[in-house]
Formats: C-alpha cells, sequence, structure tokens
C-alpha cells in the first residue's frame, strides 16, 4: 500500500512496478515527461524511469494488447496504433534514453526480468 501511485496509466504498470520494488530495484519515477521531437504531440509520459549502473536512463514500457486490440483506443486501425508507438519510442531514444519493452506476464517472471534489465545495465539496489 505504501508504494500505491496514482500516476500509474494502467493495472499492468503498477504491477511491473510492484514486482521491481519487490526484486529490489530502485523506481526513479514513474509517468515522467520527456519533451518530444514532434512539439506538436506535446510531452511523452515513460511508464517507468529507472537508472543503468552508468547513469543513463532506461525507460521500462510495460505492453498491453488493449491499445492495439480495441477500436476506441488505436483510431480504428491496429496497424495505425503500432506505428503510432514506434514514431513515441523512436522520440524517446533520440532524448537518450534506452527503452525496455515488457508485458507483465514477461515480469512476472522475476528470472527473466532480471535478466532482461542486466543487458541494459540495471540492477536490483539490495
Amino acid at each position: 500500500m505504501a508504494c500505491m501511485d496514482g500516476r500509474a496509466e494502467s493495472g499492468g504498470e503498477s504491477i511491473v512496478r510492484g514486482i521491481l520494488i519487490e526484486l529490489g530495484y530502485l523506481v526513479k519515477d514513474i509517468q515522467a515527461p520527456v519533451t518530444s521531437i514532434d512539439t506538436a504531440r506535446g510531452p511523452l509520459r515513460l511508464d517507468i524511469l529507472l537508472q543503468a549502473d552508468d547513469g543513463s536512463l532506461v525507460d521500462l514500457e510495460v505492453d498491453g494488447g488493449e491499445k492495439y486490440e480495441n477500436l476506441e483506443m488505436n483510431g480504428g486501425s491496429p496497424l495505425h496504433a503500432l506505428m503510432r508507438e514506434r514514431q513515441r519510442e523512436a522520440g524517446i531514444t533520440a532524448r537518450g534514453y534506452k527503452v525496455v519493452r515488457v508485458t507483465v506476464t514477461q515480469a512476472r517472471d522475476r528470472a527473466w526480468l532480471k535478466a532482461r534489465l542486466s543487458v541494459y545495465g540495471v540492477y536490483p539496489q539490495g
């Protein structure tokens, strides 16, 4: 309960953040704003912000299927939603962030999650 944060945009993000905390990772921020390279789009928000051992910042994006399957969320086209998400990620990496994409199912496999984050230089603090 002490880790609850109303800024999370989905239950999946909250589940993954809880797993990270249980594993001893330091979550620097959630929904951290980043200036878009396409200023007409306004700021981007990073799901879960972590920091690698070298000081670089890592955006852990929690992927769910809803934004691709729900016609109201995807503008009537899963392809349109996918292309929009790829452009968003390009904007995030252009600002110097590394991006790790996980699903809730993947994150529940704690060994898999730790191995994936270690590739990006992110390790538990405890």
